[in-house]
């Protein structure tokens, strides 16, 4: 049954998600309590703010904890999907280690997973919320937004046209599509998919990326090096390296 106000914009989100709106609370706070009042999976909960988009999905995996937190990656690539899909065209968006999300390489948004409380990494947890913010737009008050470079809005970079709704429907098909290819087909292939998104800054020079499919760490082989360096995917996730 969908939990929504009667003042709560609709939203046509393919089956199995559940629609969530939390006005202009934090989609992910809810998303995990709603994962501990036992929602289930799908649940996918979303923010109202005309300044932020904001949402959160519940999941149940079926994997160890260490496994399952590839589905950081997969939202950003969802995220992404739908980004490309509606904006403009010479606005691809791309990625930075581990949970950032660019567009013309400054700061857009990102991602956020957190897992049920005292799961440890070789377990199945009993649940698991991943939740992706954006920046639509800056303050108000807030009159040249130059000052700020290495951050951005969607409507700053030619997004005007993109309505959070929409953009929302478009991201749940796109994470549907994701989920049930990291399902059938493990996390290699996108994984190769999101390092094809990498920041510029991230991939120049010799040195070699790639991301451990089981465990979604970064891999760095430096020239002349044997053994790759490993950035952990599951301390980068402990705290967000964002902020909006």
């Amino acid at each position: 049954m969908n939990r929504l106000p009667a003042a709560s914009p609709v939203v046509s989100l393919p089956p199995p998600f559940q629609p969530v709106c939390c006005g202009p609370s934090d989609a992910l706070l809810r998303a995990v309590a709603e994962a501990e009042a036992e929602a289930g999976a799908a649940t996918l909960v979303y923010g109202t703010r005309p300044d932020r988009f904001d949402v959160a999905v519940v999941f149940e995996p079926e994997l160890p904890l260490a496994r399952a937190r590839g589905i950081g990656p997969v939202m950003m690539l969802a995220m992404a999907d739908a980004l490309s899909t509606l904006g403009p065209p010479q606005k691809d968006p791309q990625f930075d280690w581990p949970d950032r999300i660019l567009v013309d390489g400054a700061l857009v948004g990102g991602v956020a997973v957190t897992a049920a409380a005292l799961s440890t990494e070789a377990a199945v947890p009993d649940w698991l919320v991943a939740g992706v913010q954006l920046r639509l737009s800056f303050p108000a008050d807030l009159t040249d937004p130059g000052r700020t470079p290495e951050r951005t809005a969607l409507y700053e970079e030619g997004f005007g046209a993109v309505e959070p709704l929409p953009l929302l429907e478009s991201f749940s098909r796109h994470l549907l599509l994701h989920v049930s290819r990291f399902l059938e087909e493990g996390f290699e292939p996108l994984a190769q998919d999101w390092l094809t998104r990498l920041t510029p800054a991230r991939t120049r020079g010799s040195v070699r990326h790639g991301l451990d499919p089981l465990t979604g760490d970064l891999l760095l082989l430096e020239p002349g090096s044997a053994r790759p360096r490993r950035e952990s995917l599951a301390a980068a996730q402990a705290r967000p390296s964002w902020t909006l």
